[in-house]
């Protein structure tokens, strides 16, 4: 086993003790393990351990300690990555043609291709019809996605 070699895992969070993490994972990992440089992002960068839930689904970068736990220099729960086209808008959420609903808040990024970063503070930023990629927080009670970044194209 080479301790330095960079792991990408995926799966399901179990349990959470202290600054360990129980998972079911695409690998042979069951254990992430925290330390005070490793990063949570969950809706933003840093947040804490206790912000992670049970059956959260994640992707962890980090390097193996041994066979079964892996040294988490990053975690991302429960990110989403959504492509399609706007069928409708509704005060702040974004119906998509895929019928994911994305609530916005007012100053998350909007990003369009060849232009700098704009904020969708003003009505009318986003229109029927336009293409978007958006990458949010999936809550997994209401299915909802609430959006970090919008990509218009």
């Amino acid at each position: 086993m080479n301790n330095n070699e960079t792991f990408i895992v995926t799966g399901i969070i179990k349990e959470i003790k202290e600054d360990k993490i129980f998972v079911t994972s695409n690998k042979e990992i069951s254990i992430l393990s925290l330390n005070t440089q490793s990063i949570i992002w969950k809706g933003k960068r840093g947040k804490k351990i206790n912000d992670l839930q049970e059956n959260d689904f994640f992707y962890a970068r980090g390097t193996k300690k041994s066979d079964d736990v892996l040294l988490v220099e990053i975690i991302w729960a429960n990110i989403v990555n959504v492509t399609s086209n706007v069928q409708g808008i509704y005060e702040n959420t974004l119906i998509l043609n895929n019928n994911d609903n994305v609530d916005l808040d007012p100053d998350i990024d909007l990003i369009e291709e060849g232009s700098n970063v704009k904020v969708l503070a003003k009505e009318g930023v986003v229109q029927k019809g336009d293409f978007i990629q958006v990458i949010g927080l999936l809550d997994q009670k209401s299915n909802r996605i609430k959006a970090t970044k919008i990509f218009r194209f």
